[in-house]
């Protein structure tokens, strides 16, 4: 993504660092985003080196998305074979982000004036769409090339028998958590 973004030319300096190491000098940004993935990198250590290179009074803004129980039949039989096929591939792994709770791990680390606020909402995408989404998430990356053919197959599987029209339909929340470093 990053070769992707680079080609744009848009004269953004991007960096590639783990978040318990970042190569920025201390209190050089006032905001600080982490979107749909703050919970692979909550642990202490990271949060407290985003904290060095945060300027004081400013924020971290940390968004999840995760499903939520739909009322529509057709939605939910969707969302519960997704969950079966997670599971087999990623075992607990693939509720990492369901369970994860930014604004305790925020306050156990020290910021303040947190705040969350839950948006929902509904993801609609063709099946293209939706099978090129599945690609691009973090969890695709830890399957072997074997795994992965079996998982997109059972994936696209589920998808093409569940479509709502022509889209795969899902039910979800945006959980929107700021704190401020005080």
């Amino acid at each position: 993504m990053i070769q992707i973004a680079k080609q744009r030319g848009d004269g953004i300096a991007y960096a590639i660092a783990p978040a318990s190491q970042l190569p920025f000098r201390q209190h050089q940004f006032n905001a600080i985003t982490a979107f749909t993935a703050f919970h692979w990198f909550d642990d202490t250590k990271s949060v407290k080196e985003m904290e060095r290179v945060l300027k004081k009074g400013g924020v971290f803004i940390a968004v999840q998305k995760t499903l939520v129980k739909s009322k529509d039949r057709r939605i939910e039989k969707l969302q519960r074979g997704q969950r079966v096929i997670m599971d087999k591939y990623f075992g607990l792994k693939s509720d990492a982000a369901k369970n994860h709770d930014a604004a305790v791990v925020l306050r156990k680390n020290g910021f303040v004036q947190i705040t969350r606020r839950d948006f929902y909402f509904q993801e609609k995408y063709t099946l293209t769409q939706a099978m090129i989404r599945l690609k691009s998430m973090s969890n695709w990356n830890i399957l072997s090339d074997i795994q992965k053919e079996k998982y997109y197959r059972e994936i696209y599987d589920l998808y093409k028998k569940n479509l709502i029209g022509r889209y795969v339909v899902r039910d979800c929340v945006a959980k929107v958590v700021v704190g401020y470093l005080p």
